[in-house]
C-alpha cells in the first residue's frame, strides 16, 4: 500500500542496523522501494533535525523518510520541502504491519506512529494478531485445535474442575468466551456426570481436554474430548491403540530432578509414545510453585527440550501453581510468567481460576498470550503494544485539567 509515495528511507543508528535492514526487506516485499540510512549518533532518541538534514536524501515528493518512533524530532525539517519526514512506530517491525494494513500516509513528524494513528492503531494490532493466528507452523491438528510447533502464537488452556453437570457446562462456555483455546475438564469423582458433561460440551463444538484416570480419560475421549491429560511412561500402553492415532495426549516426565533429567525423561517418554503409535503429543514439564519446590526447573527443562534437543512437539507449562500460590495480583504475574515460559520455548500455557484472587485469569492469560505473541512478531518488549493488563496503576501520572 505504498500509494503515490513509493520510496521509504528508514533512518537508524549503527547498533540497530541489522534489524532495520530486515524491516526494509519486508517493506520491499510490500511494494515499497525501501532504503536504510545510518546516522552517527548512539541512540534513536538522539536523531533530530540535524541528523535527518545531513542524510543527503533527494527531496522528492515520492519519498517518506522514517525516523524511529522514539526520535527527538518534533516537526517537519525545513530542509525538506517535498519529501515527508515522519516518526515511525515505537516497535520497528510494527511499521511493516502498519504499511500492510493502512500504508504510511497517516504518520506524522510530531508523534510515534501508535499515537499518530489514534484509534486506528487497533486495526494494526488486530491485523497483526490475525496474521499470527493464521500463519504459523502447526505441530498437529485435532478438530480445530492446532498447537504451534514454536511460538507465536501462544495458546491458552483453562483448567476447570467438574463441579456438577450444569455448572460445568456453564463454566466451560464462559472460559471459551473469555479467550481460552481449550478448556481442560478436571475429574472429581462423578464418572457418569463427568463423561455426560464432556459429551454435551463436545456437541457444542468446544475444544476440550480431559484430566482424569486413564480409564475415565479413555471414556471421555470416546465421548468427544480432543486431548487426554496426562500420561506418564507407564500409562502409554493402557490407552487403546485406536485412540493413539485419533486423539492428542499430554505426556509428563517420569523423573523430575534437575532440569536436564526432567527434559531427558520427557524425551524418553516421547520416543516410547511414538513407538506405540501416538501421533499428536504435547510435553508438560510440570511447573511447580515459586521458591519451593521451585518454578525455574520447569522453565529450564522447556528450554532444553526446545532450544537444545529441538523437539518438534509443543511444550505446555501450567502456570496455575505459580499464580495461585502467590499473594500477588494475577493480572500482574500472568504476563510476566507467560513471557518467561515463551522465551523458554513453550507455546501453550495453562491457567486456573480456583481462588477468588484468580477469577478472570483466563481472560488475563488471553491478553498476556496476545501481548507475548505480538512481542515475538515485532521483536520487542511486552510494552506499548496496544494491549495491556494495567488495572490498579497507570504508566504515567494522571494530570487533571
Amino acid at each position: 500500500m505504498g500509494g503515490a509515495r513509493s520510496r521509504v528511507v528508514l533512518v537508524s543508528t549503527s547498533s540497530n542496523e541489522p534489524l532495520v535492514r530486515e524491516a526494509a526487506r519486508l517493506l520491499s516485499q510490500l511494494g515499497y522501494t525501501a532504503d536504510v540510512a545510518i546516522v552517527g549518533v548512539s541512540y534513536p532518541s538522539s536523531i533530530g533535525e540535524r541528523e535527518v538534514c545531513g542524510l543527503g536524501v533527494e527531496d522528492s515528493s515520492d519519498t517518506i523518510i522514517v525516523v524511529p518512533g522514539s526520535s527527538s524530532l518534533s516537526r517537519q525539517p525545513p530542509c525538506y520541502q517535498r519529501a515527508r519526514v515522519v516518526k515511525g512506530t515505537t516497535h520497528l517491525f510494527a511499521l511493516v504491519d502498519l504499511a500492510k494494513s493502512l500504508g504510511l500516509e497517516g504518520l506524522s513528524p510530531e508523534h510515534p506512529g501508535e499515537e499518530a494513528l489514534g484509534a486506528k492503531w487497533w486495526r494494526i494490532v488486530y491485523s497483526a494478531l490475525s496474521d499470527i493466528r493464521e500463519n504459523y507452523k502447526r505441530a498437529w491438528c485435532t478438530a480445530d485445535l492446532c498447537p504451534p510447533e514454536s511460538q507465536p502464537p501462544i495458546l491458552v488452556v483453562s483448567d476447570l474442575y467438574f463441579t456438577g453437570y450444569e455448572s460445568t457446562l456453564r463454566g466451560a462456555q464462559e472460559r471459551i468466551s473469555e479467550g481460552a483455546d481449550m478448556v481442560l475438564i478436571g475429574y472429581t469423582g462423578d464418572r457418569r456426570g463427568y463423561v455426560r458433561a464432556v459429551e454435551r460440551l463436545a456437541d457444542y463444538g468446544l475444544r476440550l481436554g480431559v484430566d482424569a484416570p486413564v480409564e475415565v480419560m479413555v471414556e471421555a475421549l470416546e465421548a468427544g474430548a480432543h486431548v487426554g491429560f496426562s500420561l506418564r511412561m507407564g500409562d502409554l500402553s493402557r490407552v487403546p491403540a485406536r485412540l493413539r492415532e485419533e486423539k492428542a495426549f499430554v505426556i509428563l516426565p517420569h523423573e523430575t530432578g534437575t532440569p536436564r533429567r526432567r527434559a531427558e525423561s520427557l524425551l524418553k517418554a516421547l520416543r516410547e509414545a511414538h513407538r506405540l503409535g501416538y501421533s499428536r503429543l504435547v510435553l508438560d514439564t510440570i511447573a511447580q510453585p515459586l521458591i519451593f519446590p521451585g518454578f525455574l526447573d520447569s522453565i529450564l527443562a522447556a528450554r532444553i527440550l526446545k532450544k537444545e534437543l529441538r523437539v518438534a512437539e509443543p511444550v505446555l507449562v501450567g502456570i496455575n501453581n505459580v499464580v495461585e500460590l502467590a499473594d500477588s495480583d494475577s493480572q500482574g504475574s500472568i504476563p510476566v510468567v507467560t513471557a518467561l515460559v515463551a522465551e523458554a520455548g513453550a507455546s501453550m500455557v495453562m491457567v486456573s481460576e480456583e481462588s477468588w484472587k484468580t477469577r478472570g485469569a483466563t481472560l488475563e492469560a488471553r491478553i498476556a498470550a496476545d501481548m507475548v505473541s505480538l512481542a515475538f512478531k515485532w521483536k520487542t518488549t511486552i510494552k506499548n503494544l496496544g494491549l495491556s493488563l494495567l488495572v490498579a496503576k497507570s504508566k504515567r501520572p494522571i494530570v487533571e485539567s
